[in-house]
């Protein structure tokens, strides 16, 4: 949210991808805390991070600068509010709208063209925030065995005590966009899991969330004062489900930043759980947490106050609230519409 004040085999999304891959030259990134990276394996330019039952997403070494892969003309994207890249489906991008619109789901290219369009039935939208793609059981696969998560957990106003998690299964086709209108599959209200949460002691304003390999939710506070609080979700159907506090993470940059620039307002983790993305309004962040976030909360909280910070060159967007992770290596990033200017779809690739 804005700060106060088989029908078709999607063989045609995939070309949508390409323009957005053809990136071009080379800037490394700041590191703010300890250097260094282990030896590169997988993708040149890049290192792959794993928790040792299976491989992570590719990560860079060094960071092409962002590059503009399209414009999200589409006037039913005007308040982006998340990404998710998915496995199943090349070349398509999963995103969402923030408070005051309607239940949807909507996927684009990686060009940024709006291609199809999942009606939720018999649900609605308080504020969703962040949007994830996550195993639908544990340890599940995230192509084969993939849900969409959903972060109905936005409140400016911080007067909510209960917020929801919504999960279904990422559908197996997506409808390709026809000449007048984006083809729609409807997600019936049987198919979506709700799944609510209490805040322990006072109303948090949320607006990122990741998923474990474990199906367990991971949530970050936005808050004015440059640092973020990390809360663990385990979703557990029909009942109030408990949030853990794990620790917190400093988002402020030198000069020490505070206000608007340090907002967190999304992120994402790589499939083995152990490499953090989080933007703010004003940077991206990649946090090494490792082992800190399946830990248990005495546990976490030191390892997460020691965690490696690196700030990453990314684009820079005045109202940005998006970013997920690219599993062939990088990252995406989008922002909510300014006035009447289409926003941009970024990608940030890995350098040579």
């Amino acid at each position: 949210m804005k700060s106060p004040n088989p029908k078709s085999n999607c063989r045609t999304l995939a070309a949508v991808c390409v323009a957005a891959l053809a990136l071009a030259a080379c800037s490394r990134c700041s590191e703010v805390d300890s250097a260094g990276a282990s030896a590169a394996v997988g993708l040149p330019g890049a290192v792959t991070a794993t928790d040792g039952s299976g491989p992570g997403l590719p990560v860079c070494v060094a960071w092409e600068p962002a590059k503009a892969a399209g414009l999200l003309v589409s006037d039913q994207l005007a308040e982006l509010s998340g990404l998710a890249v998915s496995r199943r489906h090349a070349g398509v991008l999963w995103t969402h709208n923030d408070a005051g619109n309607k239940a949807r789901v909507y996927a684009i290219g990686g060009n940024g063209v709006h291609v199809a369009t999942l009606k939720l039935k018999g649900t609605d939208a308080r504020d969703w925030e962040d949007i994830a793609l996550g195993p639908c059981t544990a340890g599940g696969d995230r192509a084969a065995d993939a849900c969409l998560y959903l972060a109905d957990t936005g409140d400016n106003d911080l007067r909510h005590s209960v917020a929801s998690i919504l999960r279904f299964h990422e559908p197996k086709w997506v409808a390709p966009r026809r000449a007048d209108e984006p083809g729609r599959d409807d997600v019936a209200s049987a198919a979506i899991e709700r799944f609510s949460l209490a805040w322990p002691g006072a109303p948090r304003d949320v607006e990122a969330m990741a998923v474990l390999p474990d199906t367990r939710v991971i949530l970050l506070s936005k808050r004015d004062d440059g640092r973020s609080e990390v809360l663990r979700v385990t979703l557990k159907p029909g009942t109030l489900g408990g949030v853990e506090v794990l620790g917190e993470l400093d988002l402020r940059a030198p000069p020490l930043l505070k206000g608007g620039p340090v907002r967190v307002t999304a992120a994402d983790l790589d499939d083995a759980g152990q490499l953090l993305l989080v933007r703010t309004y004003g940077l991206v962040a990649l946090f090494e947490v490792g082992d800190a976030l399946t830990s248990a909360p005495d546990v976490a909280t030191g390892l997460l106050a020691a965690v490696k910070r690196t700030i990453l060159a990314a684009a820079t967007e005045a109202q940005g609230e998006a970013i997920a992770w690219d599993p062939s290596g990088g990252f995406w990033q989008a922002s909510e519409r300014s006035g009447k200017q289409p926003a941009t779809l970024w990608r940030v690739g890995c350098a040579p």
